[in-house]
């Protein structure tokens, strides 16, 4: 099976997958996602295909949602040897924990992701448990920087201790792709992203390139470098 005949399969199964889940959740806690799931396919497809991970890759990804990303890098890669695992806070915007019948625990297991995406809290100048070395770190709409706990967003410090964090567990020609939620971002926390930002890649990519951070392992540790 070619790739465009691989990815129009995955696509109907997510999206029949998806309809299944939907209709157990007309409203609440992710429901968005699976009533209105092909617009968050593709665009988690035009993540996919912007890192182009290799079919032995390992992949980490950083708040799976419903988990559409992990479910296309693995059947994409459809290679014994290609590792994909997440962490998830696993709270709603009011900091509880997610109901046992959420929407998320459903779509996670009927993608076979339940065992791969791990409960994680990420807070600020706390290193993250990664468990390894990966190629790729992607986060999209990401709001672990939100703080939900106390509060506050974070500060650039603490984004500059994130990155560091990321490089330590980047392979050597590894990347990052990340998208915070955009209230997150004050202008000098763009400015830490977009700097270090292949901007070419992201807008050819399609995405916006004030929104959307694509960074690689040796441009993070160069400008690192520069911030210590």
């Amino acid at each position: 099976m070619n790739a465009a005949s691989k990815w129009e399969s995955v696509k109907i199964f997510l999206l029949q997958k998806s309809e299944e889940v939907g209709i157990n959740h007309p409203s609440g806690l992710g429901s968005k996602y699976v009533n209105n799931p092909l617009i968050y396919i593709d665009k988690q497809k035009k993540m996919y295909d912007l890192i182009a991970p290799s079919s032995d890759s390992k992949v980490f990804e950083i708040g799976p949602g419903v988990g559409y990303f992990g479910y296309i890098c693995e059947s994409m890669s459809d290679n014994d040897l290609f590792q994909y695992s997440g962490i998830d806070c696993m709270i709603d915007v009011n900091n509880e924990r997610w109901k046992d019948d959420c929407c998320y625990y459903e779509m996670h297991n009927k993608l076979n992701l339940s065992e791969k995406i791990r409960e994680f809290f990420i807070s600020p100048q706390e290193k993250i448990e990664f468990r390894g070395t990966f190629d790729h770190i992607v986060a999209m709409q990401a709001s672990f920087a939100a703080n939900w706990k106390t509060g506050q967003s974070w500060e650039v410090m603490d984004h500059i201790f994130f990155l560091h964090d990321c490089v330590e567990h980047l392979s050597e020609q590894g990347d990052l792709f990340i998208q915070h939620n955009p209230p997150l971002l004050t202008d000098d926390i763009k400015s830490l992203y977009h700097n270090l930002s292949d901007k070419q890649a992201i807008t050819s990519g399609g995405f916006d390139s004030n929104l959307f951070f694509y960074i690689t392992r040796n441009k993070l540790m160069e400008h690192l470098k520069t911030l210590d």
